[in-house]
């Protein structure tokens, strides 16, 4: 009865399915969106035309119309230098402030493509234990079956000889 149990036992053990490490549902690291450079609209920053003095031929005022000269008072022609030059001086400090965003736009995208990376690595890392406890699972059941048969068949081959010997006699 022993024998049958254990036999009964051995047959179970041998022919249970491995069960699989279950693969992560989420990943770790969320994804992130890739960062668009800087650009700045350079017609928000136009000079403001001050107000011009209409004269005709002989430098008197006229309509606008009949206008052969244009002239600026000395506060509009100041007003229009200096527009000028902060209009100047701004466009060098946007050039510069956009080539400075745009470096941090790149380190932005090349920590997005580390996480991407690192993400996959951890997929591939996860992929690689499982598969490992996997194939260490299976090899214990099959060198636990391989163990089993082999007892199971040198049991049956002593027991044979003692029956052999036993009837020789």
């Amino acid at each position: 009865m022993r024998i049958l149990v254990s036999i009964l036992f051995c047959f179970v053990v041998g022919c249970a399915s491995l069960t699989e490490v279950p693969s992560p549902s989420t990943n770790p690291l969320p994804p992130l969106t890739e960062a668009q450079p800087y650009f700045i609209d350079m017609e928000q920053f136009e000079i403001q035309t001050p107000e011009p003095i209409f004269l005709n031929k002989q430098f008197q005022l006229s309509p606008k119309e009949k206008a052969f000269h244009i002239a600026f008072d000395p506060d509009q022609f100041k007003k229009i230098v200096e527009l000028k030059t902060i209009y100047l001086s701004q466009l060098d400090i946007i050039e510069k402030q956009s080539l400075l965003i745009n470096s941090h736009v790149n380190q932005i995208n090349g920590l997005n493509r580390l996480v991407e990376l690192k993400n996959r690595q951890i997929e591939e890392y996860y992929n690689l234990y499982s598969e490992t406890e996997y194939s260490l699972k299976k090899e214990k059941r099959d060198h636990r079956l391989d163990n089993i048969i082999n007892r199971v068949t040198i049991y049956v081959v002593g027991v044979l000889n003692a029956v052999l010997i036993i009837t020789m006699w």
